[in-house]
């Protein structure tokens, strides 16, 4: 059971230090280069679709997608936020295209994906296990480009251990990289 304290305790201070990454990139940029994304080719270019604990084919629809680079840990974190107040973050090793296996985080650093719904007393948070899936990076471009890719795989609710299976594509404005560690 502490084995479990100590990984959700991991996993929520991930998901506090992304919310807080994203919060100081979205505070530092200018309104002359707004990074929230909304133009029409990130719209209908970033999907999601949830089945299980609830869900059945749930396709959602994006409001928000930022990537940026963490300079201390080498990982690249993209941030979606959909429509029904549901939030995905994508953790992956590296600055670069190729495929990232899920894995758990150990050494500060684990390529996966948490999902957060509701606020409050009705918010669930769900997170990745080794091998539960996968994210493909098939574009990375500069600052002010996009990061683009496919994800797929299995998420677990951090409270009941519920599965759910998600996939879909993503496609987010590269915004600064930032001289933090994204798991630390």
């Amino acid at each position: 059971m502490n084995n479990i304290n100590q990984k959700f305790l991991k996993l929520l201070q991930i998901l506090l230090l992304s919310t807080l990454l994203i919060f100081m990139i979205s505070a530092c940029g200018d309104d002359s280069n707004p990074t929230d994304n909304d133009d029409d080719d990130n719209v209908s270019s970033t999907t999601l679709t949830i089945n299980g604990d609830g869900w059945s084919n749930k396709s959602l629809t994006v409001n928000t997608s930022v990537g940026t680079y963490a300079t201390m840990s080498k990982m690249t974190v993209i941030s979606v936020s959909f429509d029904e107040d549901i939030q995905m973050i994508i953790y992956v090793n590296g600055g670069a295209t190729g495929t990232y296996n899920f894995k758990e985080v150990e050494t500060g650093q684990g390529n996966g994906i948490t999902l957060t719904t509701g606020s409050g007393d009705l918010s669930k948070f769900y997170f990745w296990k080794d091998n539960s899936g996968s994210a493909t990076i098939s574009s990375y471009g500069a600052v002010g480009s996009k990061i683009s890719g496919t994800f797929t795989g299995k998420l677990y609710n951090a409270a009941t251990d519920a599965e759910i299976t998600i996939s879909g594509t993503f496609n987010a404005l590269r915004t600064v990289d930032v001289p933090t560690s994204a798991l630390n």
